[in-house]
């Protein structure tokens, strides 16, 4: 068991090691399956949830034998997806975005963005006018 002034001397070595060489010590050790990027880049969100979401949670991670942390970031990564889709749409209907500009800021392709027009049943507006404002920056 390593003390906590022994973590703090390792923490402080990590830290000034030179940006190149801890670059390549990460790459290595991704390469070799030592170590999951994901964890490098990870930051820690706390949040407080009802009982009930939490055993929901427990739930679904027990039933897909995952741990919770993932399961919370999946969920996390398609509601945001799904809200970035949502607003993409309500500024398209609205007049204010094109279906072009829609699908960018959604941060899917021009054709998943019609193809989910077309599940939600949302009538496509696009005339000579969005026409011009999808080809202007083509002609810069």
């Amino acid at each position: 068991m390593m003390s906590l002034v022994q973590k703090i001397g390792i923490t402080r070595i990590f830290l000034n090691e030179p940006r190149e060489r801890r670059i390549r010590r990460i790459q290595a050790q991704v390469l070799n399956n030592t170590v999951d990027i994901r964890r490098i880049m990870a930051e820690v969100l706390t949040l407080r949830v009802e009982k009930e979401l939490r055993q929901q949670l427990d739930d679904i991670s027990d039933a897909e034998e995952k741990d919770r942390s993932e399961v919370i970031r999946e969920l996390l990564f398609v509601g945001i997806q799904e809200r970035r889709v949502t607003h993409a749409l309500d500024e398209y209907k609205g007049g204010r975005i094109t279906l072009w500009k829609a699908a960018r800021s959604a941060g899917v392709s021009l054709w998943r963005m019609l193809e989910i027009l077309k599940e939600r049943k949302i009538e496509l507006q696009y005339g000579l006018e969005e026409l011009r404002q999808d080809f202007t920056p083509l002609e810069g």
